[in-house]
């Protein structure tokens, strides 16, 4: 394994009396962690897409752990720790550990580029380093210390909106893929291209296609019923008032299902969850007709996403990570609330080796 200390010192406003504000903690803490992630992702080969999904396995091998500051410190000491990679012929690649250092020791662009496959996840990358770090103008600022390197948040601060400002234009180019909703008004066939109404503002959006496939799917649609709420996938431009204007080289289309998820059994980490009776599941659409979600008390299930095949993804990835945390841990470790929640899952559910 891979591993090392940050230190992340931080000083000015009210930093040197112990006390900080909780929203810039928490962003700090929060953005390094997607950071992290971001990086274990792609050294693992996992699509970034629009959302950061951090699957069960991720979080087993890959640490961000924050420890909590000695007595008379205001120092927050950070423990991250990942797999070590095989090693390619005349080639040692660098440990997610080493690439999380380089990219707060050194904001140079090239690591960005080398470490990111695409540039919407160099742009993902940019964004939370920017965010987990306090702004160049606020009071407070961090001194980030990694063994024997060491870096300052307003020069990082200052080198990465110069990384933002440089790379902006490309960035711009960039096709937006996006998943939307809305309801059919129109079809040309001559165009090549259908318009749906967007419920969150009523006004139209063009999207075009160019596989027979996609418009036969939309026809069945309007056979079916023509006021059926339609999911389109495609690269997104935004008009005036930052409104989707148009859906480019559409890859996908299907309508909105709310029918119930029934669950008796799944695999997931080489291993088969099964319920002792079947537990039935109630997706619905939100109140700006974009995203799935849905909610189970039982297990306290609050799952809020942009297509069914996530929404099933996620109910397997919470479950087993509910599973993981608390039905196999020791009940001193775990609160009264805590415990009650293990004794939930296992009066339900049993789990086994694959």
């Amino acid at each position: 394994m891979s591993s090392a200390k940050i230190i992340l010192d931080i000083k000015g406003g009210e930093a040197e009396s112990h006390k900080l504000p909780a929203s810039i903690l928490i962003s700090m803490l929060k953005n390094l962690e997607d950071l992290f992630y971001l990086i274990a992702n792609e050294d693992q080969g996992i699509q970034f897409d629009s959302r950061l999904r951090i699957s069960t396995e991720t979080r087993k091998n890959y640490k961000f752990l924050c420890t909590i500051p000695q007595t008379g410190s205001y120092a927050l000491p950070i423990e991250i720790e990942s797999p070590n990679i095989d090693a390619e012929l005349f080639s040692t690649p660098e440990s997610t550990v080493e690439k999380f250092k380089n990219l707060f020791i050194d904001g140079n662009i090239k690591y960005y580029n080398k470490y990111f496959k695409t540039p919407k996840t160099r742009w993902k990358a940019l964004n939370l380093a920017q965010s987990a770090l306090p702004p160049i103008d606020s009071n407070y600022y961090v001194d980030i210390l990694m063994g024997a390197k060491s870096g300052n948040s307003r020069k990082l601060q200052s080198d990465l909106k110069s990384l933002e400002k440089d790379t902006q234009a490309s960035f711009d180019n960039i096709p937006n893929f996006s998943i939307l909703c809305g309801y059919l008004q129109k079809i040309d066939f001559k165009g090549s291209f259908f318009e749906l109404s967007y419920p969150p503002t009523k006004k139209t959006f063009k999207c075009y296609y160019k596989s027979d496939e996609i418009i036969d799917k939309i026809l069945d649609f309007v056979a079916r019923d023509k006021d059926n709420l339609i999911q389109v996938s495609g690269n997104l431009t935004i008009g005036e008032n930052e409104e989707p204007k148009e859906l480019s080289n559409i890859s996908n289309v299907c309508l909105i299902d709310e029918s119930p998820i029934i669950i008796s059994e799944f695999e997931k980490d080489n291993k088969r969850f099964k319920f002792h009776k079947q537990i039935q599941l109630l997706p619905h659409i939100d109140d700006t007709k974009q995203l799935y979600q849905l909610e189970y008390l039982d297990l306290g299930l609050d799952i809020v996403v942009f297509t069914r095949s996530e929404l099933e993804d996620e109910i397997k990835e919470q479950i087993s990570l509910l599973w993981y945390e608390y039905a196999e841990e020791d009940n001193k470790n775990l609160t009264n609330d805590a415990i009650s929640l293990k004794n939930k899952l296992h009066s339900i559910m049993k789990v086994e080796d694959l």
